[in-house]
C-alpha cells in the first residue's frame, strides 16, 4: 500500500508539472502550518537544550584533553550530520505523522473518503500529496534552522564559559566538512518525511471506522516513524559511513 501512496503522490505531482492539474493552495498552505510552522517554537527550544547539552559536555571533555581544534570539528560535524536531522525526523513524525493519520481515519469514520470516491476524486492526492510536499519543503527549512541553531548555542557556551572564540568552533567544523556532509543533513530529513508520509497513509487507511482504532493507528504511526527514523539513519552510518 505505501507503494501506491508514493506512486499517487508522484502521479500528482507530474501532472501539477505538466499543467494538467493543480495543487489545492489552500490545503497545501495548511499543510505547510501543521508540518512545520506549528512546531518551530518547540523545536527551537529543543535545539537550544540539546545544544547546550552538547555544549556542556563539550566543555568537560576539552578542560581533560588538549585536542579542541579536532574535537570541535567532530562536535559540528555530529550536529550538522545526525542530531538536527534526527531532532526535526522525530517532531515532524510526532506532529504531522500523528496529524495526518488522525485525518485520514477521521475521514474514513465521517465516510468522507467515500464521498471524494463518489466524486471522483483521488483520497490520496487530495489528502497526502499536499501534506507529503509540505513536509518535504519544511523539513528541508527546519533542518537548516535547527543546524544553526544548535551550532551557536554550542559554540556560544564554549565561548562563555572557556573562553574560546566562537570562530575556532566554525574553523573546526570546515576543516571536516564537505559538500556531501551538508547534502547528507538535508536528505536525510526528506527521506524521514517521505518514510512519516507512507507510514502515517497505511495506518491511517487501515484504522477502520471506530474511534478507538484511530487513536491505535496513531499510536503505531509514531512508533513505527521513530523506528524507521532510526533504522535509515543506521543503514545512512553502516552503509555510507555517514
Amino acid at each position: 500500500m505505501a507503494y501506491f501512496i508514493l506512486l499517487d503522490c508522484l502521479r500528482l505531482y507530474k501532472d501539477i508539472l505538466l499543467g494538467h492539474s493543480r495543487l489545492d493552495l489552500k490545503i497545501f498552505v495548511d499543510d505547510l502550518r501543521e508540518a512545520g510552522l506549528t512546531i518551530l517554537a518547540r523545536l527551537t527550544l529543543v535545539a537550544v537544550v540539546v545544544g547546550l547539552i552538547i555544549g556542556i559536555q563539550s566543555q568537560n571533555i576539552l578542560e581533560k584533553i588538549n585536542i579542541p581544534d579536532l574535537l570541535l570539528g567532530a562536535i559540528g560535524l555530529s550536529i550538522v550530520k545526525e542530531f538536527a536531522p534526527l531532532l526535526v525526523g522525530f517532531f515532524v513524525a510526532g506532529r504531522s505523522g500523528i496529524a495526518l493519520v488522525v485525518r485520514i481515519g477521521t475521514m474514513i469514520m465521517n465516510r468522507e473518503i467515500d464521498g471524494l470516491l463518489v466524486s471522483g476524486i483521488n483520497p490520496i492526492q487530495y489528502i497526502v500529496a499536499p501534506m507529503l510536499l509540505a513536509m518535504l519543503l519544511m523539513s528541508f527549512a527546519l533542518a537548516v534552522w535547527t543546524g544553526l541553531v544548535m551550532l551557536g548555542v554550542t559554540s556560544t557556551w564554549l565561548w562563555q564559559q572557556m573562553g574560546m572564540p566562537w570562530w575556532s568552533f566554525y574553523d573546526g567544523l570546515r576543516a571536516v566538512l564537505n559538500v556531501g556532509d551538508v547534502l547528507i543533513s538535508v536528505v536525510k530529513p526528506l527521506i524521514f518525511s517521505i518514510l512519516v508520509v507512507l507510514i502515517a497513509g497505511v495506518n491511517g487507511c487501515r484504522s477502520g471506522r471506530q474511534v478507538e482504532a484511530v487513536s491505535q493507528a496513531a499510536t503505531r504511526t509514531m512508533i513505527s516513524a521513530i523506528a524507521a527514523i532510526l533504522l535509515v539513519d543506521l543503514i545512512f552510518v553502516v552503509v555510507f559511513g555517514v
